[in-house]
């Protein structure tokens, strides 16, 4: 769920057509939320439902550790469950004998925080995105890829319409450039810096809240301050005059990927809480 709590009224009628049962509901946070005040106005919301419907319980699946803690620290059943765990090692990864094309690929929604006019400088850029009209602004879509006219629009092969890219051919994209590129002004466990790393590229990122639980500064890609898109241009030029520190942070940040955001041992967790809620039936 977002950060603005829209389950409060989206779920409405799944909450009622519950409410003389035992109902156990996961909530996905899309975006981290660690800010004690913030998570209080979650706990209210625990609270007013639980009124209505005593039979029902909650289990928070928090991006980050902190998330976790805040969560637990206000008395909510929270796990650490960071959402890039989900992401295929098998279909993402590094791929034999492909040539690198584009000096850096940017993977995010046309959005005006995704901020992509920070990348509109960089001459060798390609753009992965996903659309839908029925959310996207059109205008700013269009806009956007007026600004960036000079980049290669995966999305669009040979200049056709726009095309939604299976997940084996996002990988095969990535694989023809040197770094992945993360430049939000906001975000919660972003998909694409994950599919960067299991895929052999080092990230350059903003230093942001979400970027940088799954970017090591110096470890897995490089770091830069919000808004500033000359040092984001000097990080990249780093690792193409540098192939070999290029290949080094993408294979830490596979590496690490497989270590740390391993699904079994959240199943693990999200079974053990199960088995604690039934127990206590």
């Amino acid at each position: 769920m977002d950060e603005d709590f829209v389950f409060q009224h989206s779920l409405d009628m799944l909450f009622d057509s519950l409410k003389r049962q035992k109902a156990y509901f996961l909530y996905n946070w899309f975006w981290h939320i660690e800010n004690l005040q913030r998570v209080e106005v979650v706990k209210e919301f625990e609270i007013r439902h639980n009124r209505k419907h005593p039979g029902h319980q909650f289990i928070h699946l928090c991006n980050t550790i902190k998330q976790m803690e805040a969560f637990q620290k206000k008395g909510l059943n929270a796990v650490f469950c960071n959402q890039n765990a989900m992401v295929d090692e098998n279909i993402f990864k590094p791929l034999p004998l492909v040539t690198k094309r584009f000096d850096a690929v940017y993977d995010a929604r046309l959005k005006d925080y995704k901020r992509h006019y920070l990348a509109k400088d960089i001459e060798s850029l390609a753009l992965i995105y996903a659309f839908d009209p029925n959310i996207d602004d059109v205008n700013y879509v269009n806009m956007t890829k007026r600004e960036l006219a000079h980049a290669e629009f995966f999305n669009h092969p040979g200049s056709s319409e726009y095309i939604i890219l299976e997940p084996s051919e996002v990988n095969q994209c990535l694989n023809l450039c040197k770094v992945g590129l993360c430049l939000s002004a906001i975000e919660g466990a972003m998909y694409s810096s994950v599919q960067y790393l299991l895929s052999g590229l080092p990230v350059v990122s903003t230093r942001i809240p979400g970027c940088i639980d799954s970017v090591q500064d110096g470890v897995t890609g490089t770091l830069v301050p919000a808004r500033d898109a000359g040092r984001l241009a000097e990080a990249i030029a780093r690792y193409i005059v540098n192939p070999d520190l290029a290949a080094r942070h993408g294979a830490a940040g596979r590496k690490r990927v497989l270590r740390d955001y391993q699904p079994e041992a959240i199943w693990s967790e999200l079974a053990a809480r199960y088995h604690a809620l039934l127990s206590a039936v």
